[in-house]
């Protein structure tokens, strides 16, 4: 079971005392020895009892091998403090610093180049199944099926559940499923169905009623899901938004094609154009 635990600037000591409560419980795991010359831990991830990556305010990371800790490493040369780490494994983590940069490590070396995300601060780097935009815009960087290489998407907007393709022609395929109903409040085809023993006038405002909005700028494989309809692409700009009349899918740049679930169909759109998929009478 993975563990993360994102310290917000707590010192080395808690890191530690976070390490023996999460991981083992005892304290033979932690290494008292790991000092990163009093610089606060902001962030770690341990994928399994065999490794963790922890990052600290002043851009270096440390990861632990099962036995001991790596001396500090500088990754961040942007001069920004790491805030966050996630990792899947030993062979693949992801980074993130206040200035909205991620960086990518495949097992051995850490990507040289920052991923800008709109110079947001990153939060929270993780392996995550349902995901909450309030404001502002979330990079998500996923492996792409082909060892060391990874792709990655800008997303602003929405509530969505995150799943990959792990085999098939279709291995490295990064799905954002948009989700209703996942915590009171939230966009839910409820208000839908309530128009319907409304006067006319309602429904007929309802009917084209926007519940939630994803836009997505992505290079690489991936899709969005909606209630009924998905969009798949190799790397363009588009949105997509589940209504109470159907999905709607609009395309910004690139083409991008439309499974449409309920008259099984798929449909090619190029940038500019607008496809409903629409829901059942």
């Amino acid at each position: 079971m993975p563990v993360d635990d994102v310290l917000c600037g707590g010192r080395s000591e808690r890191l530690r005392a976070n390490l023996q409560r999460h991981l083992l419980g005892t304290p033979q795991f932690v290494d008292p020895s790991l000092n990163l010359s009093g610089s606060p831990f902001t962030s770690i991830s341990c994928p399994s009892t065999s490794f963790c990556a922890a990052v600290d305010l002043a851009g270096r990371e440390v990861q632990w091998g099962g036995s001991s800790w790596t001396s500090p490493s500088q990754i961040d040369s942007t001069g920004n403090s790491l805030s966050a780490v996630g990792c899947a494994s030993a062979s693949f983590c992801v980074a993130g610093d206040v200035g909205g940069n991620g960086f990518v490590c495949n097992g051995s070396t850490w990507s040289t180049t920052p991923i800008d995300a709109a110079n947001n601060t990153l939060y929270s780097v993780d392996n995550v199944e349902n995901v909450l935009i309030f404001n502002g815009s979330l990079m998500v960087v996923t492996a792409t099926g082909q060892i060391g290489k990874t792709q990655f998407a800008t997303l602003t907007g929405g509530i969505f559940k995150v799943t990959q393709d792990r085999t098939g022609i279709t291995k490295g395929l990064t799905d954002l499923n948009l989700v209703e109903s996942a915590f009171p409040g939230a966009p839910t085809y409820g208000v839908c169905k309530a128009g319907k023993s409304a006067d006319q006038a309602t429904v007929a405002k309802l009917s084209s009623k926007t519940l939630q909005l994803l836009k997505v700028s992505a290079h690489a494989k991936f899709r969005t899901t909606g209630r009924y309809s998905s969009a798949t692409v190799r790397g363009t700009i588009w949105t997509i938004a589940d209504r109470c009349d159907g999905t709607l899918t609009h395309v910004i740049r690139d083409p991008v094609l439309v499974d449409d679930f309920v008259r099984h169909r798929t449909i090619l759109l190029h940038a500019g154009q607008t496809y409903l998929a629409k829901a059942p009478a």
